[in-house]
């Protein structure tokens, strides 16, 4: 039988603008084959194509994340190991809540991570506001300086502040703890130039390699 090959999930979470989407192209541009980028949205929409859809794709996944919820963060697991081939680390975004991240750890222990992006508020609130300015006149999304403070508002509802707040447990589960010396979350801050950014993420990137590396070391000893 071929063995399983071990891969870290990295879940990358974090406020509106704070610099997801830049961060996770640059980390599998500069790490090309050793990093794989998969969106979660794609994850589910594959999961659905490979049922026999006897159902709309809405229906689906109201059904799957309510009734089955343990069966369908299964299912994704199984997907995602699929999807992300060869790769060492598969970069996954955006994951908000918390009750998926504790049931995603208590399956794959250390094979999972969360890296939080974060910036200072006045920076995303500029960025939003220069971004919505840029889009075109049809559109509805028009610029307003309150349409960053109203999406983290919708974030901390559903649970996205929560998750650098998370902390693993004597039992090795994770539970919210303020008061922890270390949290689970790798928390990088987008609070400088774009090249100080780039530098934070080389070297989380490459810390995590390392680790890879280093065990598969100690598996062959």
């Amino acid at each position: 039988m071929k063995e399983e090959r071990k891969q870290k999930f990295i879940f990358v979470t974090g406020p509106s603008e704070s610099g997801k989407s830049g961060a996770v192209i640059h980390m599998t541009r500069k790490f090309p084959g050793e990093v794989k980028h998969l969106k979660i949205r794609n994850i589910f929409r594959e999961m659905y194509e490979r049922t026999n859809k006897e159902m709309s794709y809405e229906d689906w996944y109201q059904e799957q994340t309510t009734e089955k919820f343990e069966e369908f963060w299964d299912n994704y697991i199984r997907t995602a190991k699929d999807l992300g081939e060869s790769a060492d680390i598969v970069v996954m975004d955006t994951l908000y809540g918390v009750d998926e991240i504790k049931f995603l750890h208590s399956r794959l222990g250390k094979n999972v991570g969360l890296l939080y992006i974060d910036a200072p508020l006045q920076d995303r609130i500029t960025r939003e506001y220069t971004r919505l300015r840029t889009d075109s006149p049809y559109s509805d999304r028009k610029a307003d300086l309150t349409v960053t403070k109203r999406k983290d508002e919708k974030k901390r509802m559903a649970g996205a502040f929560d998750l650098k707040r998370l902390a693993i447990n004597e039992n090795r589960k994770l539970e919210i703890n303020d008061n922890a010396l270390v949290h689970f979350a790798d928390v990088i801050n987008n609070d400088g130039t774009l090249e100080e950014f780039e530098d934070k993420l080389d070297k989380f990137i490459n810390k995590e390699l390392q680790i890879i590396r280093r065990e598969r070391e100690d598996e062959g000893r």
